[in-house]
């Protein structure tokens, strides 16, 4: 039974006890996800992200909660895809990439991943934004102002 409150998750051994905090498995899971193709971001877009950005705050693993229970836990993930990406599919794959992960470092079951897609976002606008008009750029270039002519 997965129980939300928990910070670490106890696992009884043959000579002696193992702890593993909530922070650990997290950390695990936020960086299979991250980079899983068509992952564009884990837990969608914020104001308040973007602002604590541009204040050069680190903003922390966002997107990503593990819940711990008895010897299993529970995931919940939040991200934006990228756009065309088959969406099912990209779930599927998160699913076993996590559920693996977590089992070879930790020994622990997951018994769920509950995946919420809270954007999708198109790349084409960035790359135009990149590309250079080339009316203004000619402009630019055959420039006849006074201030910019050479000597």
């Amino acid at each position: 039974m997965v129980l939300p409150n928990q910070r670490h998750v106890r696992i009884s051994m043959q000579k002696g006890e193992l702890t593993i905090a909530r922070k650990v498995l997290t950390t695990i899971v936020y960086k299979e996800a991250r980079e899983a193709p068509g992952v564009v971001e884990l837990g969608g877009f914020s104001i308040w992200k973007r602002i604590l950005r541009f204040l050069g705050i680190r903003v922390g693993m966002r997107g990503v909660r593990v819940d711990l229970g008895e010897g299993e836990i529970g995931v919940v993930l939040t991200l934006v895809v990228r756009m065309g990406v088959d969406i099912p599919e990209l779930a599927a794959l998160l699913r076993q990439r996590i559920t693996d992960a977590v089992r070879t470092s930790t020994g622990l079951e997951v018994s769920c991943v509950d995946i919420h897609v809270a954007s999708i976002r198109d790349d084409l606008p960035a790359l135009a934004r990149d590309q250079r008009d080339p009316a203004s750029e000619a402009a630019r270039r055959f420039s006849f102002d006074e201030a910019e002519r050479p000597e």
